[in-house]
């Protein structure tokens, strides 16, 4: 799990804390205007951030089958 998980699971368990905790219009605004937002951020760096470690093994696969084909050892 990378650090945008741990970090969007925060930011749910807490949104859901606090709109357990609202009694009134306000605290019901600060859920949706503050966490709803902030969670679907959250959520949506931890996507871009799989994909980034996703391409970076394929990158790292590449490197290494040119670095085969061309001779070079690894460094």
């Amino acid at each position: 799990m990378n650090e945008f998980h741990e970090i969007a699971a925060v930011v749910v368990s807490e949104g859901n804390r606090m709109q357990e905790m609202v009694q009134d219009q306000f605290g019901a605004s600060i859920v949706a205007d503050v966490f709803e937002p902030l969670t679907a951020e959250a959520q949506s760096l931890a996507s871009v951030s799989e994909e980034v470690e996703t391409s970076l093994l394929v990158v790292d696969q590449i490197v290494e089958e040119a670095r085969a084909l061309g001779g070079i050892e690894p460094q």
